[in-house]
């Protein structure tokens, strides 16, 4: 679980790219300075939005108003998204206006949002690794929060393969809607997954590769046609 401490370490630093250095009054850091307010206080804002949006989120979960708390995840997914691409901007420009090294300059390039069905996903599998014990109530809304998530589908493949180690039924709807993720539980539980078939069909790599694995003879070349048959056991 190494990578578990990995998470909660870059989840926790924060890079001088991001803060004043009192002891820097040269030209070159005066313009990087300029050049970065305008998007601090874009973060800033989306950050706001995404706090607006997850408590509204919260509130929707609670009172069993599940359309609502699918709108308001979907609205803090974006502001989260928009956050850390503006972060991957203020990283980019450290790097070009002041040559700061990659090694400190990628809490955010090369990372993933740390959005609503990340942060449940990493809460269970810190839980799984390291305890204590959650409760039942906050499995559950974590499980909820990444069935409501727009990204949830790959959250969920990585909850089932990290967490749970088994099916999760409930899940499976919004896994069988994403390609790359159905392919992605095919493997994870060992056997075909059905219900994204007609989706991983759609993309001609992936079919070809799920189709050799899983041996698999279809008439429709991986266009999204007739369903495909089986040549022999799998």
């Amino acid at each position: 679980m190494e990578l578990t401490l990995v998470i909660a370490v870059a989840i926790a630093l924060q890079y001088s790219v991001f803060d004043d250095d009192d002891n820097d009054d040269s030209p070159r850091f005066e313009r990087f300075k300029r050049l970065r307010t305008p998007l601090l206080a874009k973060i800033d804002a989306a950050r706001q939005e995404s706090t607006r949006f997850r408590q509204k989120y919260s509130d929707a979960y609670h009172d069993g108003n599940r359309q609502d708390a699918r709108g308001h995840a979907a609205s803090a997914e974006e502001a989260d998204e928009k956050a850390h691409h503006l972060s991957q901007d203020v990283e980019r420009l450290a790097r070009s206006e002041l040559k700061a090294p990659h090694d400190e300059t990628n809490l955010y390039i090369g990372r993933l949002p740390l959005t609503l069905a990340r942060q449940a996903f990493e809460r269970q599998l810190i839980a799984v690794a390291f305890g204590p014990q959650r409760t039942a109530e906050e499995i559950a809304y974590d499980e909820q929060v990444i069935l409501d998530s727009p990204g949830g589908a790959m959250y969920a493949v990585l909850y089932i393969d990290k967490c749970l180690r088994r099916p999760w039924p409930a899940a499976e709807t919004i896994i069988a809607l994403d390609a790359e993720q159905s392919f992605r539980l095919a493997f994870v539980l060992g056997r075909r997954f059905l219900e994204g078939e007609k989706m991983i069909s759609t993309e001609p790599v992936l079919w070809t590769r799920y189709c050799r694995h899983w041996n698999i003879t279809t008439n429709h070349g991986g266009a999204g046609g007739a369903p495909p048959a089986v040549r022999g056991s799998v």
